[in-house]
């Protein structure tokens, strides 16, 4: 027992003295990184893959987590938003490490689609909605961000409907699927989600919203119908709906829904906005 215990301590302080060159190196390589940033561009690094960083962790996988964590933070500030930068290889080891840490997948959300990698984004995002099924917010940031950088609907209401389903989330996310619906193309099913907002919804801004929106929807099946009738007046769709006022079928457009850009679909003449 007592050798046993000895082989025991020995490997344990041995972890702990590769442990520590792995934090020195990782820190002493970050101030090198630092400095170099600062005399050329870009600066080059090198990053472990977060496999071999999570099988050489030796049990220490929190601390291991924390390090890199604070690491990426300062990272980004460097480097971070360069298009080749290393920052999801630095939240891939931090999630890989600790995948129930909510904030590094917030984070690559909020950071990873501005620089061009939302794909990434998602690649994190899908490991933390099965570490932490109860958190909402990590598939909303996606779906958000889906709107935002990519104009693709299908997918924000895919990560907007997972983030729906999740206990404590807040009602404006009902309202931003109806929306995202809405500009999918979708005025049907958009309508009938805002109106079920507006029955059941205790918070009195998030239903007078509602309300505003049945009202911009009906405004835009009126366009949407007279885009139709334009059709059958003159064998063609109108290229944008201002052709609607030029050819007097209607006085304005109305205030409600002046703001939004619409594209005609030239085949079909269904209306979509950007």
């Amino acid at each position: 027992m007592r050798i046993f215990f000895r082989l025991s301590s020995v490997f344990q302080i041995t972890a702990l003295a590769v442990l520590f060159l792995v934090v020195f190196w990782s820190q002493t390589g970050y101030n090198h990184f630092f400095k170099d940033r600062r005399s050329h561009y870009p600066a080059q690094v090198f990053l472990a893959p977060a496999t071999l960083v999570e099988s050489s962790s030796f049990g220490f996988r929190n601390f291991l987590a924390d390090v890199f964590w604070i690491q990426s933070v300062q990272y980004l500030i460097i480097e971070g938003l360069l298009k080749n930068s290393f920052m999801f290889q630095y939240l891939d080891i931090v999630t890989t490490l600790d995948p129930r840490f909510e904030y590094p997948y917030l984070f690559a959300n909020l950071i990873l689609p501005r620089k061009g990698s939302i794909d990434e984004a998602r690649f994190l995002t899908d490991r933390g909605i099965e570490a932490i099924p109860s958190s909402w917010q990590i598939p909303f940031y996606l779906g958000v961000q889906y709107k935002v950088f990519s104009k693709d609907y299908e997918q924000a209401l895919k990560y907007m409907n997972i983030a729906a389903s999740k206990p404590g989330k807040p009602d404006y996310v009902d309202s931003l699927i109806a929306s995202y619906t809405l500009r999918s193309g979708d005025q049907t099913s958009a309508r009938e989600l805002f109106d079920a907002i507006y029955k059941t919804t205790t918070n009195e801004f998030i239903k007078q919203s509602a309300k505003a929106w049945i009202q911009e929807i009906d405004h835009i099946g009126l366009i949407q119908s007279l885009v139709f009738g334009y059709k059958r007046l003159y064998g063609v769709y109108p290229q944008t709906i201002d052709d609607l006022i030029t050819k007097k079928l209607i006085g304005k457009i109305p205030d409600d829904i002046k703001s939004f850009r619409f594209i005609i679909n030239q085949e079909t003449g269904m209306l979509t906005i950007e």
